[in-house]
């Protein structure tokens, strides 16, 4: 067993040993590319697991496996461990740390990683504001290339009564890399809206992404693009509904359009969500 492998069975150990309230997510998500000069249809599969001791601490746990299908039948295996901790401990104000460790059979991004931290302030039923750090180091593309995120956001909720209500939400991208990959370009910047509308039963939230994207990290340190490609214009939607409060569904589309500059190609990819959740 390796030093890797250790790591995780400690942290999800630790994460479940005491845990109060435990939140089970498994998910697959089918990939669809289009006009793609290298890509096939590909899909992601995961289990992600939330656990918490108290109200103050949470822990949180992902691990996915990505079957990506490229032209020659040349295909490449990745595997995604993610870890995050919140602590709530002062009043409406939220601190997290975590950390995304990638093994792939691609030699330019395998055992890359990404650390990241975030502050938030919020107020019940009112508003929210979050600060989000993300450091990638990719030492195989060169032993000194990383990139740095910076992502604030800021949420209001409109309620219409006890149980419903509809959630804006505005989340800015900064990306800066420390090298230049194909474009004379170091720094990236974009912007994604996001609307929910939410009642007891279920709720239903569509986005759109503007701007320019490498090498982002998204969903709070749970999605790595440990791509040099350039991503674009994005939009999706998802409609989750819960049959009881310990069980509950969700379905979505999410569209991207990005470059693959490499290769002198203009692709979109649509990644189907098909999730199911279980409280204990």
């Amino acid at each position: 067993m390796n030093k890797l492998s250790r790591i995780i069975l400690i942290l999800i150990f630790t994460s479940v040993v005491g845990a109060q309230s435990v939140t089970i997510m498994p998910y697959h998500l089918p990939i669809n590319y289009k006009d793609s000069g290298v890509r096939e249809n590909s899909s992601l599969t995961g289990v992600y697991g939330a656990f918490q001791s108290d109200l103050n601490n949470k822990f949180e746990l992902a691990f996915d496996y990505s079957y990506f299908n490229y032209i020659s039948n040349f295909k490449i295996k990745q595997f995604d461990f993610t870890f995050a901790y919140t602590n709530e401990s002062s009043p409406e104000e939220k601190f997290r740390l975590g950390g995304h460790y990638i093994v792939s059979d691609d030699v330019l991004t395998d055992q890359s990683y990404v650390l990241f931290a975030g502050v938030s302030k919020y107020r019940f039923r009112s508003w929210d504001a979050n600060l989000d750090v993300y450091y990638s180091n990719y030492g195989d593309y060169s032993s000194k290339f990383n990139a740095i995120q910076l992502s604030p956001t800021f949420g209001l909720t409109f309620p219409f009564d006890r149980t419903q209500g509809v959630y804006f939400n505005t989340q800015v991208y900064f990306i800066r890399l420390s090298e230049k990959i194909i474009l004379d370009k170091k720094n990236y910047f974009s912007v994604k809206e996001t609307i929910t509308y939410y009642n007891n039963n279920f709720s239903v939230s569509a986005y759109a992404l503007f701007g320019e994207q490498r090498f982002a990290v998204r969903q709070n340190g749970f999605l790595v693009y440990n791509s040099a490609d350039l991503m674009k214009t994005g939009f999706g939607g998802s409609l989750t509904y819960s049959f009881t409060q310990n069980i509950f569904l969700k379905g979505g589309v999410e569209y991207d359009k990005f470059d693959e500059e490499a290769y002198g190609t203009s692709a979109t990819s649509t990644k189907f969500i098909i999730l199911a959740g279980f409280n204990f």
